[in-house]
């Protein structure tokens, strides 16, 4: 049963990476997750286990709670609907698949999914892509940017087995998947990848003043090769560091020709905006691409998670949302064990603070999929630790 169960795992990532963002193909991601989670329920009945609800998932239930509520005083309901079953099915299959990661060994082979599923994704990319003309690359597999986030996972997980589990022949798939990432042109899939990584290697090199010294040389090494990568050569300039480039030149109020900037921008203030007239319960969930369609008569989500939370559910609902990531955190901060995948969790969840201000993760499948194998990874080192 296990091995079914793995093979069914191993299956819906892949479809994670090759469907989720694909209008129709999206439905065969969704028929797989239906299948491990009848396999899952299956075996708990079976084997009589013990269900697990802990905190995350309290706070996951929580916050679908929150956004239920505010179905009946959304602005638009139907829009607000949708996202609630979204949501809700979801939560759905966490449950199981928190429920299913009973011990380190299956947490590993998730991360190994995640990177068989980023290399071959990204391989795929790198083979049909257009490069007769310098552009971004990534819309064959959804949106560009939410490719370039998807891809930031199993790059962390290749770097992770490097540094703390010294295996080095993951440096290929490392290289392709970062090079994809780049290639996405992705800004913040760009800044979570480098802060995870410098954070990964602040974790590694950590005890002895060598130690600490030869984290801080290769930090800087890690920081010259971003500069030199993004700014020095032609290809990734052209995608991805004149894009940064003018990032940098905005916030010093220099003249850019990048509309996108300008109007992310503006989508940030219309909705600080929005929130000011209702800042406790919002209007509800989903709901800012239905003010921002009336300004400016198109629909799109508010590309900054926080505003996004703000508007939609208020300051309650966001409080609710972020304190899933603030209570994992709380809990790998104390944790005495020392082993690499505490470090891993810890250099993932980090960034999305500030990856947010630049996208909206709060349905995102890939992220609470790591959030959830954070919070099979400290259950299970709870239940090490009461037993020992």
């Amino acid at each position: 049963m296990t091995f079914l169960i793995n093979t069914v795992l191993f299956s819906y990532i892949m479809s994670l990476y090759f469907f989720t963002f694909l209008p129709g193909l999206n439905n065969i991601s969704n028929a797989i997750a239906a299948i491990f989670i009848f396999l899952v329920a299956l075996q708990i009945l079976a084997e009589k286990k013990t269900i697990i609800f802990n905190s995350f998932l309290i706070l996951y239930l929580l916050f679908i709670t929150v956004c239920l509520i505010s179905y009946f005083y959304a602005v638009n309901q139907q829009i607000a609907l949708t996202m609630i079953i979204s949501l809700s099915l979801y939560f759905v299959f966490i449950f199981f698949f928190t429920n299913y990661l009973d011990d380190y060994k299956k947490i590993v082979n998730v991360l190994h999914y995640f990177i068989v599923a980023g290399v071959s994704a990204s391989i795929y990319l790198l083979i049909n892509s257009e490069f007769s003309n310098i552009q971004r690359i990534g819309e064959l597999l959804g949106n560009i940017n939410a490719v370039g986030m998807m891809l930031d996972i199993p790059s962390l997980f290749c770097v992770y087995f490097i540094l703390f589990e010294k295996k080095y022949w993951y440096l290929p798939a490392t290289l392709i998947c970062i090079g994809v990432v780049l290639a996405t042109g992705s800004r913040g899939a760009i800044g979570m990848l480098i802060f995870g990584i410098l954070l990964l290697l602040y974790f590694n090199t950590q005890g002895n003043i060598k130690g600490r010294l030869k984290g801080v040389v290769l930090g800087a090494i890690i920081l010259v090769l971003s500069y030199f990568l993004l700014f020095e050569i032609p290809f990734f300039y052209q995608i991805a560091g004149s894009r940064i480039e003018n990032i940098l030149k905005f916030i010093h109020s220099e003249k850019i020709n990048e509309g996108s900037i300008v109007i992310r921008s503006f989508m940030i203030k219309f909705g600080l905006d929005i929130f000011k007239e209702n800042p406790i319960i919002g209007y509800g969930i989903n709901n800012y691409r239905v003010f921002l369609g009336k300004e400016i008569g198109w629909m799109t989500y508010a590309h900054n998670n926080y505003i996004e939370l703000l508007v939609g559910i208020g300051i309650i609902g966001t409080t609710i949302y972020y304190s899933m990531h603030i209570s994992l955190l709380s809990s790998l901060f104390r944790l005495k064990d020392k082993s690499g995948l505490k470090f891993l969790f810890l250099s993932f969840l980090l960034p999305i603070f500030v990856i947010d201000f630049a996208s909206v993760n709060y349905y995102d499948k890939h992220i609470f999929i790591v959030l959830a194998l954070c919070s099979a990874f400290l259950k299970i080192n709870k239940l090490a630790y009461i037993n020992s």
